[in-house]
C-alpha cells in the first residue's frame, strides 16, 4: 500500500503582532465597554454619611436613616471620581459607578465624619481653610489616588474647616473670621501648588484658644 502524504492547506489570514501601545488601547476600549456609557448624574453626601447617586429632585429621595438629611450636592458623570476629605488628614478616593443609581453606600471611615465631599473634574483646584488662619489652593489632580483611604492625604499641622473645588477662571470671595476680626480674600491671590500637603498662607491669626473660620461671601 502507498501512503499518501497530504500537506495542510495555507494560512488564509495572517498573524498580526501588536505593539504595547495598542494593547494598551484595546485594553481601554473593553474597560469602557464593561463600565458602560458615560451619564451624568448627581452625587448627594447625607450628615449621617452616606453616598447617593440619584437623578431625583432631593425632596424626592428616600434616606436610608430616620431623621439624616443631604448636606451637599454635586452634579457627576458615572465615571467621576469622588473625593472624601476625612478628619486627620485622610482622604478616600471611589468612583461614582462603583455605586448605582438610588443604592446607597455608606461611607464608615473608622467612624471618623466626612469633612467635604468632592467631585473631580479637569483642572479644578482644591482650596482647603484652617483653624490657624491659613488657606492652601492645591490642584485637584494631586487628591486623584487609586486607593481607597489615603494617609497624609492633606496637611495636618492645624485642622481643617473649609474645603471647596474651584473651576478654573471660577472667581469667589472668602471672609476669613476670628472673634471680632474679619478679612476678605480671593482665592486666586495665592499661588496654586501641586503638594497635597502644602500647609497653606496666613491669611488672619487667630488669637490664643480662638480659631479662623472661613466662608463664602
Amino acid at each position: 500500500n502507498t501512503i499518501k502524504v497530504l500537506e495542510a492547506p495555507k494560512r488564509k489570514t495572517e498573524i498580526m503582532k501588536i505593539g504595547n501601545e495598542t494593547k494598551i488601547e484595546i485594553k481601554k476600549i473593553i474597560k469602557k465597554v464593561e463600565e458602560g456609557p458615560v451619564l451624568e448624574t448627581s452625587i448627594h453626601l447625607t450628615k449621617a454619611g452616606y453616598l447617593i447617586t440619584s437623578d431625583k429632585e432631593i425632596e424626592d429621595i428616600s434616606l436610608p436613616r430616620v431623621g439624616d438629611e443631604i448636606i451637599q450636592t454635586e452634579k457627576a458623570f458615572t465615571n467621576s471620581r469622588v473625593i472624601l476629605f476625612l478628619p486627620d488628614g485622610k482622604i478616600g478616593t471611589l468612583k461614582a459607578n462603583d455605586f448605582k443609581d438610588s443604592i446607597f453606600l455608606p461611607i464608615q471611615f473608622d467612624q471618623n465624619p466626612i469633612l467635604g465631599m468632592l467631585v473631580e473634574h479637569s483642572n479644578d483646584e482644591v482650596i482647603i481653610g484652617f483653624d490657624n488662619g491659613k488657606l492652601s489652593r492645591i490642584a485637584i489632580n494631586n487628591f486623584i489616588i487609586n486607593r481607597k483611604i489615603t494617609e497624609n492625604g492633606y496637611a495636618t499641622e492645624s485642622k481643617a474647616n473649609f474645603i471647596k473645588a474651584l473651576k478654573v477662571g471660577e472667581t469667589i470671595k472668602l471672609k476669613a473670621i476670628s472673634g471680632n476680626k474679619e478679612k476678605v480674600i480671593s482665592p486666586n491671590d495665592i499661588l496654586l501648588k501641586m503638594a497635597r500637603q502644602t500647609k497653606g498662607n496666613m491669611i488672619l491669626k487667630p488669637k490664643d484658644g480662638q480659631i479662623t473660620t472661613f466662608e463664602i461671601i
